[in-house]
């Protein structure tokens, strides 16, 4: 496995969206006969197409055309929306293997993070 989580680069720095041309939009509809990359329905081309990238961007992925398929506006929108977990479980695992988040656990009692301090005589105070 590359990198952190299956990740070979930052999980911050992502590609820039590059937007399509009319020109572009079109050929990407006739390259792909009309029809969704995520449902394989029809697409009425004039309202409900939507560029999308097979291998997202976050993921790696790059603006080329070979990259890009139509489809639907909401199809886009539901596999944006199953694709969050798995971005933030990304960035999750970045962050705590880099030490940039630390474990979500309890502190020891009266250990430094603890907001209890114990005296060398054996007394326990408040910080």
């Amino acid at each position: 496995m590359d990198g952190v989580g299956g990740m070979t680069h930052d999980p911050y720095s992502v590609t820039p969206r590059k937007p399509l041309t009319d020109k572009q939009r079109l050929q990407l509809f006739i390259r792909h006969q009309g029809i969704c990359c995520l449902c394989g329905l029809k697409i009425d081309g004039v309202k409900e197409m939507w560029d999308e990238h097979i291998n997202p961007l976050w993921r790696d992925g790059d603006n080329e055309a070979e990259n890009r398929a139509p489809a639907h506006a909401k199809c886009a929108r539901l596999k944006t929306k199953q694709e969050a977990p798995e971005r933030a479980k990304g960035r999750d695992v970045a962050e705590f293997h880099f030490g940039a988040k630390r474990a979500k656990t309890k502190p020891m009692p009266c250990g430094r993070r603890s907001r209890f301090k114990k005296k060398m005589n054996g007394e326990v105070v408040e910080r």
